[in-house]
């Protein structure tokens, strides 16, 4: 059946990539990318950029500090025919057309990932699919049963955390057919390796007669387990950055879809609320026994206040050499990630 041809190309378009999210246009490419390294107003650091070190005296100066990758990011322009964004130099963008017009097809997703490829950025405007696929009609469903099985390299998605942000409850009360908006939490495996994502969309039913159904305003992004708070301003730097162009909008303008014109601004503000908002409990008590199955500790830096992430031993080593600059972090510290390594 055509119709289902369509839409069943369109769903395995999105399953090529772990995570989704976009207007309706396409073209494929990477598009152009001109440098222009970020300069945030107000004097503050930008996203992924750390403070100044201090310089290290006595048993400070032995120690090796190794910054992450998210630690010292350049950024540069992205460019193409339907959609502009900030990406980090040597990180790649993708733009990919699903949108095969009237009512059986699904729109644009870009797609931002480091050159590991195992953190990544999606931002999509909406991907058809249909009800059979997932068990209820729901976001989490969605990703979980529609997309995750069938993900190249995902295996064992499974949500962690749910939250309906303010700005969702809005957007499903001033829209009849929106059935289900929020921000899903999830862990999984990506060729084995453990991950942790950050997954929201709005379920549109518009469709819903004719057996499928419709996620809108599609966000993911993910990261290797326990890294997501450390990406944090990075991905959702990015994500605010996106904006379709007037080719694009003018393609969109013609989608039976109208409830899907939510900003990538406001998706990122929807994500950062979602996120300030996540049991921090739980994920306390997860990052400690992940340290502690792991073998690491952290500490933090008394004259910057930046975390770091060492080997177990590390505090009680540079103690016994007398050092003090070094300290274990406490509980809440667990919840916003870390600057770098730190060893002798």
């Amino acid at each position: 059946m055509k119709q289902k041809q369509i839409i069943t190309a369109a769903v395995s378009a999105l399953l090529a990539v772990a995570m989704l999210s976009g207007c309706a246009g396409g073209g494929g490419g990477t598009g152009e990318q001109v440098s222009n390294p970020f300069s945030p107003a107000g004097g503050t650091n930008p996203p992924g950029v750390s403070q100044q070190p201090v310089p290290a005296t006595g048993v400070d100066a032995q120690l090796k500090i190794t910054p992450g990758e998210w630690s010292n990011i350049q950024w540069t322009n992205f460019t193409h025919m339907y959609a502009t964004a900030e990406i980090p130099q040597g990180w790649t963008a993708e733009v990919t057309d699903l949108y095969q017009g009237g009512q059986t097809g699904s729109g644009t997703m870009i797609t931002v990932k480091n050159p590991a490829g195992d953190v990544e950025i999606s931002y999509m405007d909406f991907a058809t699919y249909y009800a059979g696929m997932v068990k209820e009609n729901t976001v989490e469903a969605f990703f979980r049963d529609a997309i995750a099985p069938n993900a190249q390299g995902v295996s064992d998605w499974k949500a962690t955390g749910s939250i309906q942000t303010e700005a969702q409850r809005m957007f499903m009360s001033s829209q009849s057919n929106i059935a289900d908006a929020r921000v899903v939490q999830a862990e999984y495996n990506f060729n084995g390796k453990p991950m942790e994502g950050v997954f929201s969309g709005a379920i549109d039913t518009t469709l819903a007669t004719s057996g499928m159904y419709t996620v809108v305003s599609v966000i993911s992004m993910g990261t290797p387990k326990g890294t997501l708070a450390n990406w944090e301003n990075v991905l959702v730097h990015i994500l605010s950055s996106i904006q379709w162009t007037d080719a694009c909008k003018q393609r969109y303008q013609t989608s039976v879809l109208s409830s899907s014109g939510g900003s990538s601004s406001n998706g990122s503000d929807t994500i950062m609320e979602a996120w300030n908002n996540r049991n921090k409990s739980e994920e306390i008590m997860s990052q400690k026994r992940s340290d502690a199955t792991l073998g690491y500790e952290r500490v933090y830096d008394t004259t910057t206040n930046e975390i770091y992430l060492a080997n177990s031993g590390f505090t009680q080593q540079y103690t016994s050499m007398g050092g003090q600059r070094y300290q274990p972090i406490t509980d809440e510290m667990y919840t916003q990630g870390y600057t770098g390594s730190i060893g002798f």
